[in-house]
């Protein structure tokens, strides 16, 4: 009995320190603005924690304390935005990391709840400040406006005259491309919370790791391949934005692009991965080695291309015969 009540009060001055820690690491990130993209990521990881050292009720009554405490020492509103967007990303990488789960599993579930995490945050900004799409779009035109009378002043439009390019030209380039940032919004902030996850992940198991607690397995990057049905992700995208096009359905054709966005990250990575394992594994002149960083430097774009062509082709054929095994 003894030994049990001790137990007891051992874990509740742990659980007691973790929410401290966390309320802490959280309200640095409030308290001082330019930390916060660190403390973003690594404030959730005391609840992690709590979960793997005891069970996810630990996590939660962890991160309930620590969140009553950086709405009562900050701004109640962005502390509950921020614990909203961020403390159920911790809470289930804590059960991940319990389970001992695979990186696929974490990257897929962590976006999943970092996704509707942002949504809801989304919805509760715009409850709270009534955001206006209408007024929104309206300071975007008057943006276009303002950028165009600075290249006015400062003498852009006479060298852009110079070399065939009127003002009109130029404002007609500059509503396109809002008008195809506005139609891939959904894309951009889909593929922001994906990555977020992912850095959580990664900081996460790093600190994790240094614990000495278990971690899952993530091979080295020249090992990385997306798996083959990915490559079906690219060609609806494809697909929704031809047919949207030939049909003149622009909302089936803004559909598609914004797969594409959302795709085009990832297979960029596992293009990039192609290139690292032939580059280590196969290259081994160290003139073709420096040349070859050249081109990609020097011509970013074209080897952007290049390299999601690779990433797009890569899980189909196998290029690296990586098969089902990976190396260890």
């Amino acid at each position: 009995m003894a030994l049990r009540q001790t137990s007891g009060t051992k874990a509740l001055t742990e659980g007691a320190m973790l929410a401290a820690l966390t309320a802490l690491l959280a309200l640095v990130g409030l308290w001082i603005p330019p930390l916060q993209v660190i403390t973003s990521f690594i404030w959730t990881v005391p609840m992690v924690v709590a979960i793997i050292k005891y069970d996810l009720r630990a996590g939660i009554l962890v991160t309930v304390v620590a969140s009553l405490l950086v709405m009562i020492f900050s701004d109640p509103v962005r502390a509950f935005v921020q614990i909203v967007q961020f403390g159920g990303v911790g809470i289930i990488y804590g059960w991940l990391f319990k389970k001992q789960a695979s990186p696929g599993k974490f990257v897929f579930w962590g976006s999943l709840v970092a996704g509707l995490s942002m949504f809801l945050v989304l919805l509760l900004s715009a409850g709270v400040t009534g955001v206006d799409l209408a007024a929104w779009d309206q300071q975007l035109n008057t943006s276009i406006e303002s950028t165009i009378d600075l290249y006015r002043q400062i003498g852009l439009l006479d060298n852009m005259a110079a070399r065939g390019v009127n003002e009109e030209e130029l404002r007609q380039t500059m509503e396109q491309l809002a008008l195809w940032f506005k139609a891939i919004i959904p894309g951009i902030l889909i593929v922001s919370t994906i990555f977020s996850a992912i850095v959580n992940f990664l900081l996460a198991r790093l600190i994790i790791k240094k614990l000495n607690f278990p971690v899952p397995y993530i091979p080295p990057f020249r090992y990385w391949q997306l798996p083959w049905y990915s490559v079906w992700g690219v060609i609806i995208g494809l697909a929704l934005v031809l047919f949207g096009d030939y049909m003149q359905l622009p909302g089936m054709t803004t559909v598609g692009q914004n797969v594409l966005y959302i795709y085009f990250p990832f297979i960029l990575i596992n293009g990039l991965s192609v290139v690292v394992y032939f580059y280590k594994e196969r290259l081994n002149s160290p003139l073709l080695r420096v040349l070859l960083i050249a081109f990609i430097v020097i011509n970013w774009p074209l080897a952007g291309l290049f390299l999601s062509v690779i990433g797009v082709f890569d899980p189909l054929f196998d290029w690296r015969k990586l098969g089902k095994e990976r190396v260890q």
